[in-house]
Protein backbone atom coordinates (compact mmCIF):
# COMPACT_ATOMS: atom_id res chain seq x y z
CA UNK A 1 0.00 0.00 0.00
CA UNK A 2 3.07 2.18 1.09
CA UNK A 3 3.71 1.94 -3.05
CA UNK A 4 0.57 3.01 -4.50
CA UNK A 5 0.55 6.23 -2.03
CA UNK A 6 3.80 7.27 -3.20
CA UNK A 7 2.51 6.96 -6.83
CA UNK A 8 -0.22 9.02 -6.08
CA UNK A 9 1.94 11.57 -4.52
CA UNK A 10 4.04 11.96 -7.50
CA UNK A 11 0.83 11.79 -9.48
CA UNK A 12 -0.49 14.55 -7.33
CA UNK A 13 2.72 16.67 -7.09
CA UNK A 14 3.30 16.34 -11.11
CA UNK A 15 -0.14 17.93 -11.54
CA UNK A 16 -0.05 20.52 -9.27
CA UNK A 17 3.35 21.62 -11.12
CA UNK A 18 1.30 21.31 -14.51
CA UNK A 19 -1.71 23.53 -13.07
CA UNK A 20 0.92 26.25 -11.97
CA UNK A 21 3.07 26.54 -14.76
CA UNK A 22 -0.45 26.65 -17.01
CA UNK A 23 -1.70 29.22 -14.69
CA UNK A 24 1.57 31.22 -14.84
CA UNK A 25 1.78 30.84 -18.62
CA UNK A 26 -1.85 31.93 -18.83
CA UNK A 27 -1.39 35.30 -16.26
CA UNK A 28 1.99 36.36 -18.03
CA UNK A 29 0.45 36.61 -21.14
CA UNK A 30 -2.44 38.07 -19.82
CA UNK A 31 -0.65 40.67 -18.23
CA UNK A 32 1.93 41.04 -21.26
CA UNK A 33 -1.17 41.82 -23.30
CA UNK A 34 -2.17 44.50 -20.54
CA UNK A 35 1.44 46.07 -20.37
CA UNK A 36 1.26 46.08 -24.56
CA UNK A 37 -2.25 47.44 -24.82
CA UNK A 38 -0.89 50.45 -22.18
CA UNK A 39 1.64 51.23 -24.09
CA UNK A 40 0.07 51.32 -27.27
CA UNK A 41 -2.29 53.47 -25.71
CA UNK A 42 0.32 56.01 -24.15
CA UNK A 43 2.36 55.93 -27.80
CA UNK A 44 -0.85 57.02 -29.79
CA UNK A 45 -1.19 59.90 -27.40
CA UNK A 46 2.38 61.55 -27.96
CA UNK A 47 1.61 60.98 -31.40
CA UNK A 48 -1.56 63.00 -30.98
CA UNK A 49 0.69 65.77 -29.16
CA UNK A 50 2.82 65.88 -31.25
CA UNK A 51 1.24 65.69 -35.04
CA UNK A 52 -1.28 68.98 -32.88
CA UNK A 53 2.41 70.61 -32.05
CA UNK A 54 3.10 70.22 -35.66
CA UNK A 55 -0.12 71.78 -36.94
CA UNK A 56 0.58 74.87 -34.77
CA UNK A 57 3.87 75.05 -35.87
CA UNK A 58 2.58 75.62 -39.22
CA UNK A 59 0.10 77.51 -38.85
CA UNK A 60 2.52 79.66 -37.11
CA UNK A 61 4.99 79.54 -39.76
CA UNK A 62 2.53 80.26 -42.38
CA UNK A 63 1.33 83.37 -39.85
CA UNK A 64 4.83 84.42 -39.65
CA UNK A 65 5.82 84.11 -43.51
CA UNK A 66 2.75 86.59 -44.12
CA UNK A 67 4.15 89.02 -41.62
CA UNK A 68 7.58 88.60 -43.45
CA UNK A 69 6.04 89.15 -46.85
CA UNK A 70 3.47 92.32 -45.61
CA UNK A 71 6.96 94.03 -43.99
CA UNK A 72 9.21 93.64 -47.39
CA UNK A 73 6.77 95.36 -49.35
CA UNK A 74 7.85 98.27 -51.04
CA UNK A 75 4.61 100.60 -51.24
CA UNK A 76 4.62 99.73 -46.91
CA UNK A 77 8.34 100.30 -46.22
CA UNK A 78 8.03 103.67 -48.03
CA UNK A 79 4.98 104.89 -45.93
CA UNK A 80 7.02 104.00 -42.77
CA UNK A 81 10.26 105.42 -43.96
CA UNK A 82 7.70 108.58 -43.94
CA UNK A 83 6.74 107.83 -40.83
CA UNK A 84 9.78 108.02 -39.10
CA UNK A 85 11.13 110.95 -41.16
CA UNK A 86 14.17 108.94 -42.04
CA UNK A 87 14.60 110.95 -45.20
CA UNK A 88 15.81 107.46 -47.25
CA UNK A 89 15.01 107.29 -50.56
CA UNK A 90 15.19 104.66 -53.19
CA UNK A 91 18.38 103.34 -54.61
CA UNK A 92 19.09 104.84 -58.10
CA UNK A 93 20.53 102.79 -61.09
CA UNK A 94 23.60 104.19 -61.05
CA UNK A 95 24.58 103.59 -57.49
CA UNK A 96 24.06 99.81 -58.08
CA UNK A 97 27.32 97.81 -59.28
CA UNK A 98 26.84 94.71 -60.60
CA UNK A 99 29.43 92.14 -60.46
CA UNK A 100 30.22 89.02 -62.91
CA UNK A 101 30.78 85.47 -61.64
CA UNK A 102 34.27 84.36 -62.25
CA UNK A 103 33.64 81.15 -64.50
CA UNK A 104 35.28 78.09 -63.55
CA UNK A 105 38.32 76.84 -66.44
CA UNK A 106 38.68 73.20 -66.89
CA UNK A 107 41.25 71.49 -64.56
CA UNK A 108 44.07 70.47 -66.34
CA UNK A 109 45.02 66.55 -66.87
CA UNK A 110 48.54 67.46 -64.87
CA UNK A 111 46.32 68.96 -62.30
CA UNK A 112 44.37 66.11 -61.40
CA UNK A 113 47.12 63.84 -60.02
CA UNK A 114 48.20 66.45 -57.94
CA UNK A 115 45.00 67.17 -56.36
CA UNK A 116 44.96 63.12 -55.23
CA UNK A 117 48.87 63.41 -53.63
CA UNK A 118 48.41 64.35 -49.93
CA UNK A 119 50.62 67.18 -48.86
CA UNK A 120 53.19 67.41 -45.66
CA UNK A 121 52.35 68.77 -42.34
CA UNK A 122 55.30 70.67 -40.94
CA UNK A 123 57.85 69.26 -43.22
CA UNK A 124 56.99 65.94 -41.54
CA UNK A 125 55.87 62.87 -44.08
CA UNK A 126 53.24 60.28 -42.32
Amino acid sequence: MAGKRKNQAAIGFGLLIKVVLLISLIGGGALGFVWQKNQIDRLSAQQRERENAIKKLKHDNGFLVRQIDDLRESVKLMRRVDEMHLGLVPRQESQVVRLEEPRESAPEKNNFSRQLTRRSVGGLTP
